[in-house]
C-alpha cells in the first residue's frame, strides 16, 4: 500500500508541476504584453490548483472572444451600413436630422444605448451614424 501512496503523491507532484508550468507560461505572457515583470508569488498546492483553474478559464474565454469578435465586427459594419441607408431614406423623405423633434432624438438615443448594451460593441454608435445633434460622446 505504501508504494501506491508514493506513486499517487509523485503523480500529484507531477500534476502540480504541469499546472504550475501552464500558469507561469500564461502569467508571463500577460505580463510581457504589459511590459511588466512577473511578481514573485508564494505557491502552495492549493494555490497552484486555483491559479491553474484561473488560467484555464481565462484561456477559454480568450478563445471564445477570438471566435465571436470577427462576427461582432461584421455585424457592426452591417449596422453602420443600415444606419446610413436609413439616414438617406429619412433625408429623401424630408425627415432629416434637422427635422427631428427633441423627443425623437431622445428616443433614438435610448434605442442606441440599449443596442450598444446588448451588442457590447462601443464602435457601434448609431448617434454618430445618424449624425444626430448631441450624439458626440
Amino acid at each position: 500500500m505504501a508504494s501506491l501512496d508514493s506513486h499517487s503523491s509523485s503523480s500529484s507532484a507531477a500534476s502540480d508541476a504541469a499546472r504550475l508550468a501552464d500558469f507561469q507560461s500564461w502569467l508571463s505572457s500577460l505580463f510581457d504584453q504589459a511590459n511588466r515583470q512577473v511578481p514573485d508569488l508564494t505557491l502552495t498546492p492549493t494555490s497552484i490548483k486555483l491559479l491553474h483553474s484561473l488560467t484555464s478559464l481565462s484561456q477559454s474565454r480568450s478563445r471564445a472572444s477570438a471566435i465571436v469578435a470577427p462576427d461582432l465586427h461584421q455585424k457592426a459594419s452591417k449596422y453602420r451600413a443600415e444606419a446610413a441607408r436609413i439616414r438617406e431614406i429619412l433625408s429623401s423623405a424630408g425627415l432629416g436630422r434637422e427635422h427631428l423633434s427633441p423627443s425623437a432624438i431622445a428616443s433614438a438615443q435610448a434605442v442606441t444605448e440599449v443596442a450598444n448594451f446588448f451588442i457590447g460593441n462601443s464602435q457601434l454608435d448609431i448617434y454618430r451614424q445618424l449624425s444626430l445633434p448631441g450624439s458626440e460622446l
